[in-house]
Protein backbone atom coordinates (compact mmCIF):
# COMPACT_ATOMS: atom_id res chain seq x y z
CA UNK A 1 0.00 0.00 0.00
CA UNK A 2 1.25 3.66 -0.56
CA UNK A 3 0.39 6.28 1.56
CA UNK A 4 0.43 9.89 0.99
CA UNK A 5 1.51 12.06 3.49
CA UNK A 6 -1.11 13.90 6.35
CA UNK A 7 0.10 17.07 7.18
CA UNK A 8 -0.47 17.98 10.77
CA UNK A 9 -0.69 21.33 12.62
CA UNK A 10 2.12 20.38 15.01
CA UNK A 11 4.91 22.39 15.16
CA UNK A 12 8.46 22.20 17.10
CA UNK A 13 10.76 24.33 18.43
CA UNK A 14 14.53 24.94 17.84
CA UNK A 15 16.87 26.10 20.32
CA UNK A 16 17.40 26.58 24.29
CA UNK A 17 15.10 27.00 27.11
CA UNK A 18 13.73 30.41 27.42
CA UNK A 19 14.99 32.85 29.93
CA UNK A 20 12.31 32.62 32.88
CA UNK A 21 12.81 29.17 32.09
CA UNK A 22 16.29 28.79 32.65
CA UNK A 23 15.62 31.02 35.97
CA UNK A 24 13.50 28.45 36.91
CA UNK A 25 15.95 25.90 36.61
CA UNK A 26 19.03 27.46 38.20
CA UNK A 27 16.65 27.76 41.02
CA UNK A 28 15.39 23.93 40.71
CA UNK A 29 12.13 25.09 40.79
CA UNK A 30 12.12 23.51 36.69
CA UNK A 31 14.09 20.56 35.15
CA UNK A 32 15.65 20.42 31.64
CA UNK A 33 14.79 16.73 30.98
CA UNK A 34 16.36 14.81 28.29
CA UNK A 35 15.20 12.04 25.97
CA UNK A 36 17.11 10.69 22.94
CA UNK A 37 14.90 8.13 20.81
CA UNK A 38 15.83 5.45 18.29
CA UNK A 39 13.39 4.15 16.37
CA UNK A 40 13.41 1.28 12.92
CA UNK A 41 10.95 -0.18 10.90
CA UNK A 42 12.19 -3.38 10.40
CA UNK A 43 15.65 -3.79 10.39
CA UNK A 44 15.83 -0.43 8.67
CA UNK A 45 16.71 3.16 11.02
CA UNK A 46 14.22 5.65 10.78
CA UNK A 47 14.58 8.86 11.73
CA UNK A 48 12.14 10.47 14.66
CA UNK A 49 12.32 13.78 14.13
CA UNK A 50 12.51 14.85 10.77
CA UNK A 51 12.70 18.55 9.94
CA UNK A 52 11.04 18.57 6.41
CA UNK A 53 7.49 17.38 8.01
CA UNK A 54 5.01 19.13 10.01
CA UNK A 55 4.73 16.57 12.67
CA UNK A 56 7.35 14.89 13.54
CA UNK A 57 7.51 11.18 12.77
CA UNK A 58 7.69 10.13 16.63
CA UNK A 59 5.51 12.26 18.98
CA UNK A 60 4.49 11.93 23.01
CA UNK A 61 1.73 12.45 25.13
CA UNK A 62 2.35 13.42 28.50
CA UNK A 63 0.42 13.57 32.00
CA UNK A 64 0.95 14.64 34.86
CA UNK A 65 -0.64 15.93 38.66
CA UNK A 66 -2.28 18.71 36.49
CA UNK A 67 -3.68 16.79 34.13
CA UNK A 68 -5.13 13.97 36.40
CA UNK A 69 -3.35 11.15 34.81
CA UNK A 70 -4.87 12.05 31.22
CA UNK A 71 -2.18 12.03 28.37
CA UNK A 72 -2.01 14.52 26.26
CA UNK A 73 -0.12 15.12 23.27
CA UNK A 74 2.81 17.25 23.26
CA UNK A 75 2.31 19.65 20.40
CA UNK A 76 5.79 21.58 20.52
CA UNK A 77 8.41 19.08 20.30
CA UNK A 78 11.91 20.76 21.51
CA UNK A 79 15.29 20.62 20.27
CA UNK A 80 18.00 21.93 20.89
CA UNK A 81 19.66 22.02 17.72
CA UNK A 82 19.30 20.21 14.52
CA UNK A 83 22.42 18.09 15.06
CA UNK A 84 20.75 16.95 18.15
CA UNK A 85 17.42 16.80 16.43
CA UNK A 86 19.04 14.20 13.88
CA UNK A 87 20.64 12.05 16.57
CA UNK A 88 16.87 11.88 17.98
CA UNK A 89 17.64 14.16 20.91
CA UNK A 90 14.25 16.14 22.43
CA UNK A 91 14.14 17.84 25.62
CA UNK A 92 11.21 19.32 28.10
CA UNK A 93 11.31 21.42 30.45
CA UNK A 94 8.76 20.44 33.61
CA UNK A 95 8.45 20.84 36.96
CA UNK A 96 10.00 18.11 39.57
CA UNK A 97 7.08 15.42 40.16
CA UNK A 98 5.44 11.89 38.68
CA UNK A 99 4.66 12.32 35.04
CA UNK A 100 3.73 9.77 32.85
CA UNK A 101 4.45 9.68 29.34
CA UNK A 102 3.47 7.44 26.27
CA UNK A 103 4.86 7.13 22.20
CA UNK A 104 3.23 7.49 19.30
CA UNK A 105 3.75 7.54 15.45
CA UNK A 106 2.42 10.49 13.11
CA UNK A 107 -1.33 10.79 12.28
CA UNK A 108 -2.01 8.74 10.35
CA UNK A 109 -6.35 9.05 10.46
CA UNK A 110 -8.75 11.32 11.99
CA UNK A 111 -7.83 13.46 14.68
CA UNK A 112 -10.34 12.07 17.15
CA UNK A 113 -8.87 8.65 17.07
CA UNK A 114 -5.59 9.67 17.16
CA UNK A 115 -5.86 11.63 20.26
CA UNK A 116 -7.36 8.92 21.85
CA UNK A 117 -4.38 6.52 21.20
CA UNK A 118 -2.58 9.21 23.95
CA UNK A 119 -4.39 7.36 26.99
CA UNK A 120 -3.89 3.75 25.79
CA UNK A 121 -0.80 1.36 26.49
CA UNK A 122 1.90 1.25 26.73
CA UNK A 123 2.78 3.74 29.07
CA UNK A 124 5.99 5.17 31.05
CA UNK A 125 6.24 6.71 34.30
CA UNK A 126 8.80 9.59 34.74
CA UNK A 127 10.28 10.52 38.12
CA UNK A 128 11.75 14.19 38.48
CA UNK A 129 13.62 14.36 42.01
CA UNK A 130 13.55 17.65 43.42
CA UNK A 131 17.07 19.22 42.95
CA UNK A 132 17.73 18.12 39.17
CA UNK A 133 18.69 20.97 37.12
CA UNK A 134 19.16 18.46 34.40
CA UNK A 135 17.91 15.05 33.94
CA UNK A 136 18.45 12.31 31.73
CA UNK A 137 15.54 9.82 30.83
CA UNK A 138 16.68 7.36 29.01
CA UNK A 139 16.68 6.67 25.37
CA UNK A 140 13.57 5.34 24.04
CA UNK A 141 13.77 2.67 21.27
CA UNK A 142 10.51 2.27 18.96
CA UNK A 143 10.30 -0.24 16.76
CA UNK A 144 6.82 -0.39 14.53
CA UNK A 145 5.12 -1.16 11.31
CA UNK A 146 5.57 1.26 8.15
CA UNK A 147 3.90 2.10 4.61
CA UNK A 148 5.95 2.99 1.44
CA UNK A 149 5.23 7.19 0.99
CA UNK A 150 4.01 7.64 -2.88
CA UNK A 151 7.51 10.10 -3.27
CA UNK A 152 9.96 7.39 -1.35
CA UNK A 153 10.60 6.34 1.79
CA UNK A 154 8.56 5.16 4.59
CA UNK A 155 6.62 6.33 7.61
CA UNK A 156 5.48 4.34 10.47
CA UNK A 157 1.78 3.61 10.99
CA UNK A 158 1.74 1.51 14.27
CA UNK A 159 3.87 1.10 17.13
CA UNK A 160 5.17 -2.85 17.69
CA UNK A 161 7.45 -2.19 20.52
CA UNK A 162 8.91 0.68 22.86
CA UNK A 163 12.19 -0.31 25.59
CA UNK A 164 13.99 2.09 27.69
CA UNK A 165 17.85 1.89 28.71
CA UNK A 166 20.42 4.15 29.96
CA UNK A 167 23.26 3.80 27.18
CA UNK A 168 23.65 7.55 26.38
CA UNK A 169 24.13 9.08 29.80
CA UNK A 170 27.47 9.75 28.22
CA UNK A 171 25.97 11.15 25.51
CA UNK A 172 23.50 12.79 27.56
CA UNK A 173 26.07 14.68 29.99
CA UNK A 174 28.15 16.00 26.38
CA UNK A 175 24.87 17.19 24.95
CA UNK A 176 24.30 18.91 28.89
CA UNK A 177 27.69 20.24 28.81
CA UNK A 178 27.66 22.03 25.37
CA UNK A 179 24.34 23.56 26.05
CA UNK A 180 24.27 23.83 29.41
CA UNK A 181 27.62 24.26 31.17
CA UNK A 182 26.95 26.08 34.48
CA UNK A 183 23.95 23.84 35.27
CA UNK A 184 26.31 20.68 36.52
CA UNK A 185 26.45 16.85 35.19
CA UNK A 186 22.88 15.55 34.36
CA UNK A 187 21.26 13.33 37.15
CA UNK A 188 19.22 10.22 35.60
CA UNK A 189 16.46 9.07 36.00
CA UNK A 190 15.32 6.54 33.80
CA UNK A 191 11.69 5.88 32.22
CA UNK A 192 10.27 3.28 33.84
CA UNK A 193 7.15 0.95 32.95
CA UNK A 194 3.94 1.75 34.35
CA UNK A 195 1.96 -1.20 34.57
CA UNK A 196 -1.38 -0.22 34.17
CA UNK A 197 -2.48 0.01 38.22
CA UNK A 198 -3.11 3.29 40.31
CA UNK A 199 -1.59 6.57 39.14
CA UNK A 200 0.72 8.12 41.94
CA UNK A 201 1.91 11.53 41.92
CA UNK A 202 3.86 13.66 43.60
CA UNK A 203 2.52 17.50 44.12
CA UNK A 204 4.65 19.42 41.84
CA UNK A 205 6.54 22.57 43.49
CA UNK A 206 5.17 25.83 42.20
CA UNK A 207 8.03 28.19 40.39
CA UNK A 208 9.03 31.75 41.73
CA UNK A 209 8.20 34.58 39.42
Amino acid sequence: MIATLVVLAGCASMGAPTGRELENVQTAHKTIVLLRVEANIGHLPYEPFRADLVDDNICFGLGSFDTGGHLRRIENQRFLSPESRREGWTYMVLTPGIYYLTVQPTRGTDIFSYMGRFDAPPRWQLDIPEGARVLYAGTIRVSGLGVPLIFGGSIMREILDTSVDGTDQKSATTLSAAHFLDLGVPKVSLLQPYDGGAFHFRSPLQPTH
